[in-house]
């Protein structure tokens, strides 16, 4: 988790010229990605240094959320960096990294509102870049960014709470249902094996049981106030990234029933493009090749 404190960066420049050739670290906007992504390179030139992206794309299109009021903070190898918004973008200004050194990254974004408190919409685990001596580039996925923060515990994230209007600080007072997803690994994706299925009921990450090898059970409570979006993501790792090779995007009106679905292979969309070429995630990676190169 990142802390939150901000913390002025002592600049050790000349200590590292002692003993280390140095790389500055640079995060972009990739191209080519469809908006679905940002990424980093690390580049030996200074004028390109500091941390450059997107907010994530469930807060950009939210029409609830004041876009004004939402910061970006990233930490950087435990310093704590407040970007700076222009426009859709964030950057910020990273000091140098030595070569053949790691790098961990985390991001966060919140939202001030009106009445002064601080609002977590979104945020990374832990993403570890291993820097060597050449430049390179790493897209970080929209699949990468966590949105289960809640403030007031009710079960429904503060994002989900903003978008619906409600008071992601005040418990709502309803009742939950139980929504229970079960799925078998579609036949299609057969090599590599599938490395994670994800579950998102309401944005939530929900709790996974495997009673069989090729079966999947998500089961999570969810209040009865909202609509439940269902998201399963399949996917697979490539270079330390995770690579969504199937999706199935399925929503439930509110009510107090619970729900049971059964997902088939038909429910997954398995055309999932991350840099665009025209073969799909799942094939590229069957074939061996690089699915977010451009």
């Amino acid at each position: 988790m990142i802390p939150f404190k901000l913390i002025r960066p002592i600049r050790t420049q000349a200590l590292f010229r002692k003993s280390f050739n140095l790389l500055w670290i640079s995060l972009l906007i990739l191209s080519g990605c469809n908006g679905d992504s940002s990424g980093y390179s690390v580049s030996p030139d200074p004028d390109e240094s500091g941390l450059t992206l997107a907010a994530p794309i469930k807060i950009r299109e939210s029409l609830a959320i004041d876009f004004s009021q939402v910061t970006g903070v990233a930490n950087v190898n435990g310093r704590t960096y407040e970007m700076v918004q222009s426009g859709s973008s964030y950057r910020a200004a990273i000091d140098n990294i030595p070569v053949n050194s790691d790098v961990q990254l985390n991001l966060l974004f919140q939202e001030r509102l009106p009445s002064g408190q601080t609002l977590r919409l979104a945020y990374t685990d832990q993403i570890n870049i291993a820097v060597g001596t050449t430049n390179q580039t790493r897209q970080i996925l929209q699949a990468e960014y966590l949105y289960d923060y809640d403030a007031d515990g009710d079960g429904v994230s503060n994002i989900v709470e903003r978008t619906n209007g409600s008071d992601p600080f005040t418990p709502e007072n309803a009742v939950n249902r139980v929504v229970v997803v079960q799925l078998n690994i579609p036949q299609i994706i057969n090599d590599p094996s599938i490395t994670q299925v994800i579950a998102l009921f309401a944005d939530v990450p929900r709790a996974r049981s495997r009673p069989f090898a090729n079966t999947f059970s998500f089961r999570g409570e969810v209040s009865s106030r909202i609509p439940v979006g269902i998201d399963i993501r399949l996917t697979q790792e490539y270079q330390g990234q995770k690579i969504i090779v199937a999706r199935a995007l399925t929503e439930r009106p509110p009510g107090v029933e619970d729900i049971f679905i059964a997902l088939t292979d038909n429910d997954f969309d398995f055309s999932l493009d991350s840099d665009g070429d025209g073969i799909s995630n799942l094939d590229e990676l069957q074939a061996g090749t690089n699915p977010v190169g451009t």
